[in-house]
């Protein structure tokens, strides 16, 4: 069978898993599989609908999508699964735990690197200034006062 990225995106945004991926089901594999889609489906559609399996199930099936998007979506019956999609508790434990990953690894504003940026020190031994560096464009970035990433 086969299957568009887009598909396994959503698949992935459930938490759930395919028999293609790397059997691994803790809840920090499931956290990450999350984060990944849900950057994933913002990249390619340029919207941003959190966790919401529902809200993003119909975007991608409206006139709103691209048509090779919801084309891509809707080939084959799998976009159907997600139409009743109800979350449980274990899938908003992955949530709670993708969002607590995604403020100690953001994604690079510079770059749009996923998950790149880690906390580093900079600056002289009596004036360490702590700041986010890109593990892939290794620009460094100010963190705020709220420890975020300041673009």
């Amino acid at each position: 069978m086969r299957i568009f990225p887009i598909q396994i995106h959503m698949v992935h945004l459930t938490g759930e898993q395919l028999p293609i991926d790397d059997y691994s089901d803790t809840l920090q594999e499931r956290s990450k599989r999350m984060r990944a889609a849900r950057d994933a489906l913002v990249r390619e559609t340029g919207r941003d609908y959190g966790y919401d399996v529902s809200k993003w199930h119909q975007y991608l099936i409206s006139s709103e999508a691209s048509e090779d998007t919801r084309g891509e979506y809707t080939w084959s019956d799998l976009h159907k699964r997600f139409e009743n999609w109800k979350p449980d508790s274990d899938w908003q434990l992955a949530v709670d735990e993708a969002e607590r990953l995604a403020l100690e690894n953001p994604n690079c504003p510079r770059c749009g690197s996923f998950a790149s940026l880690r906390k580093v020190a900079h600056g002289a031994p009596n004036a360490k200034e702590i700041m986010w560096l890109c593990d892939k464009c290794k620009k460094r970035i100010p963190i705020s006062s709220s420890g975020s990433v300041k673009d």
